[in-house]
């Protein structure tokens, strides 16, 4: 039986059964927006709806059901509403059409009243088209219309249900939150469906907060939009790492005789995102933004169909933070909605990217064409995701200004940009891989790698800055020069890790080593918002029973911590302690048994809270500890300091390893832990009695 929401007791069961417990907190789950009957499952005519990722090699298909419409919705507005349908649907009721909707990921509804009789059953047909049809591709085949990453997939790709609505009604709330403010700001989107004028009152409320706004007249048919705001109060605040959210109850009632008309409940996050000069900032604390991009429906990097499942997603996204990614860009195209309801509560962040994705199939389109189409995609895109708390940040394209995309002209691609920040003002909008050239010669004027791009961007994202296929030459802390001083510096795409060139295969292992060494230099030269493909592979990592396989693993994830030490020469050196070619087990840098050794560690605090930071470096040897030194720092919230470090290397290590370990903690807690590993050498002479450094057994920060 399909699921419905009705009004009195089993509404109110409804909504209070919305809150579940996650690691201690109180969480509101995505609740039932309103009364609805969600119309997903097999269908006898069509099969499967919906199938998220699209029928494969999909060019037509006809799916039919029968509907039963509630009989307690007589007097109701009855909408059809589908999550996506790619690329062509023609909705019919009982074999009369009542509309037709043009683009795919992107949601539409049709309001069928007229046809969807209460207490009765009507029988719904969907004929689609796949993209080779007009008029999402031209009479040449040339893609006319978005089609992201798929161009080969289509049909019912999303949820769809039947909602009923009030005679007046709303048809979006968008919720704006400011911290700096400490206000929530809600737009409504009023409709009027009745032939006549109606006075009707709005008020809505969240966690002790109310909201309302003088009596408002809507003539017969108007659309209206009504704007309510109030102080934010105590409301929790929707950080990463604790992502406390709210749900918003709004009623529509008749203002002379106070019956309820309309009533919906939205969830949101109380948080705000800003740029200052070259940084992010979360709720007013600077925010560090590395991570992964993944493609729903991918076969490559991942198994699509296993991890992003409504089933699987929820423990995949725990594995992903897990490994410190804070991060995940959708690649290609939008994507469905329970995928951004799962980040919502556990705080994943996303990128949420646009179906402007940049292939070949666009070298011969009509580039004015496509540009008006994709603009109409952006509205319907755009509103049924800014309530999500977990999106950062919205993409208009992706590399839609490269050559082998045609390509389209930088100018030409900003009204698509425009037209997000309108639609939502309090989020930045890049364009991914249209903002930086890849980097072309070793001293690069940071204005030349803008040359050809889309520089009205609020912030650059390169792809590849080491070029294709290759990897970091020189220092890892070198990249600082491509750094742009007022825009946050990022790299959507980085160390292609993938290839089905047999000659390549070399270059991409040892560039997936170098993902856990190479970042730790970008983010000390302040980059952020840094999403290469790198969780694909840890895995398999985690589960070897060879310890240098795990180390790859080891060393991203560490690279990632937020609250980190880490020893700058020793990371330096690259991947060379790690691999030999492709081959896991390199060269161990060599210490001199009795030495002095000075060190520079540098210590990070990605953390939204805690500026007090204690360090601990402990050197083992056969298992035996033979020093350690701790420390107090105090470390501003997502910044880091470079700190000292000195001690005498054991003369008891000669011959053998010596194993520097490396930990933070805050309030006693161990937050990280690193182990870096030097073979040490006999010396020449006795160099234990030097006064040239600390007393053996003891590490200190001079």
């Amino acid at each position: 039986m399909p699921l419905v929401f009705t009004r009195g007791r089993r509404r109110l069961a409804s909504f209070l059964g919305c809150f579940l417990a996650l690691n201690g907190l109180v969480i509101a789950a995505a609740p039932p927006l309103r009364e609805q009957i969600s119309l997903n499952g097999e269908w006898p005519v069509g099969g499967t709806v919906p199938v998220y990722a699209g029928l494969p090699k999909f060019d037509a298909r006809t799916y039919e059901r029968d509907v039963a419409v509630p009989a307690a919705w007589a007097g109701r507005i009855v909408q059809l509403e589908f999550g996506a349908v790619n690329f062509i649907a023609r909705v019919f009721i009982d074999d009369t059409q009542v509309g037709e909707n043009i683009g795919g990921w992107c949601p539409f509804a049709l309001d069928v009243t007229r046809l969807a009789v209460p207490g009765r059953t009507f029988r719904l047909r969907v004929e689609v088209k796949g993209p080779k049809h007009a008029p999402i591709a031209d009479a040449a085949g040339n893609s006319a219309w978005p089609v992201g990453g798929w161009k080969d997939r289509g049909g019912i790709a999303d949820d769809v249900w039947l909602r009923a609505y009030g005679a007046v009604h709303i048809t979006d709330a968008f919720i704006q939150t400011s911290v700096e403010r400490q206000t929530l700001t809600v737009a409504y989107t009023l409709r009027n469906a009745t032939a006549e004028t109606r006075p009707i009152a709005l008020a809505a409320e969240t966690s002790g907060i109310k909201l309302s706004c003088p009596p408002v007249t809507l003539a017969a048919g108007e659309v209206k939009t009504v704007t309510l705001s109030a102080p934010a109060g105590d409301l929790a605040l929707y950080w990463p790492d604790r992502p406390s959210l709210h749900l918003l109850l709004s009623r529509v009632v008749d203002a002379a005789s106070g019956a309820e008309l309309d009533r919906e409940t939205r969830r949101f996050g109380f948080r705000e995102i800003t740029l200052k000069g070259n940084q992010f900032y979360w709720n007013g604390v600077r925010a560090n933004l590395y991570g992964d991009y993944q493609v729903f429906g991918d076969t490559w990097y991942v198994d699509s169909a296993k991890l992003h499942s409504p089933q699987a997603w929820p423990a995949t996204v725990d594995r992903i933070k897990a490994m410190n990614l804070r991060v995940l860009r959708w690649h290609h195209n939008p994507v469905p909605a329970y995928l951004l309801d799962v980040a919502d509560e556990k705080g994943l962040l996303i990128c949420s990217e646009a179906a402007n994705y940049g292939r070949d199939f666009h070298q011969k389109s009509d580039r004015a064409l496509y540009v008006t189409h994709a603009l109409k995609t952006i509205a319907p895109w755009i509103r049924a995701e800014r309530n999500h708390p977990s999106i950062y940040l919205w993409n208009a394209t992706n590399e839609m200004t490269h050559s082998f995309t045609g390509p389209f002209a930088p100018p030409s691609l900003v009204p698509l940009g425009e037209e997000i920040a309108r639609l939502d003002p309090t989020r930045p909008v890049g364009y991914d891989g249209d903002t930086g050239r890849s980097n072309p010669v070793a001293n690069p004027d940071p204005k030349d790698l803008q040359r050809n791009r889309i520089t009205e961007s609020a912030l650059v994202d390169y792809h590849y800055p080491e070029a294709y296929n290759k990897e970091p030459t020189g220092s890892i802390y070198g990249w600082a020069n491509i750094v742009f001083p007022d825009k946050p510096t990022g790299s959507g795409e980085m160390l292609h890790t993938r290839s089905p060139l047999p000659e390549m295969q070399t270059a991409m292992e040892r560039n997936t080593w170098w993902l856990g060494v190479w970042l730790r230099g970008l983010r000390f030269t302040d980059w952020t918002n840094v999403k290469p493909a790198c969780w694909w592979f840890t895995d398999a990592d985690l589960a070897s029973d060879d310890p240098a396989r795990r180390q790859r693993t080891l060393n991203l994830r560490n690279a990632l911590a937020p609250v980190a030490l880490f020893d700058k020469a020793y990371d330096d050196l690259g991947i060379a302690p790690y691999v030999t070619g492709a081959t896991p087990g390199g060269t161990l840098p060599v210490l001199i048994a009795g030495a002095a050794e000075r060190r520079t560690l540098i210590v990070y605090n990605d953390e939204f809270r805690d500026s007090v930071v204690t360090i601990e470096v402990t050197l083992q040897s056969g298992g035996k500890t033979l020093a350690v030194g701790r420390t107090e720092f105090t470390v501003e919230l997502g910044s880091h300091r470079e700190i000292p470090c000195a001690f005498r290397v054991p003369a008891t290590a000669a011959g053998g390893e010596l194993a520097m370990v490396l930990r933070t903690s805050k309030r006693g807690a161990l937050h990280f832990e690193e182990v870096r590993r030097f073979l040490v050498q006999v010396s020449p002479g006795d160099l234990s009695a030097s006064s040239d450094g600390p007393p053996a057994g003891e590490v200190v920060f001079p």
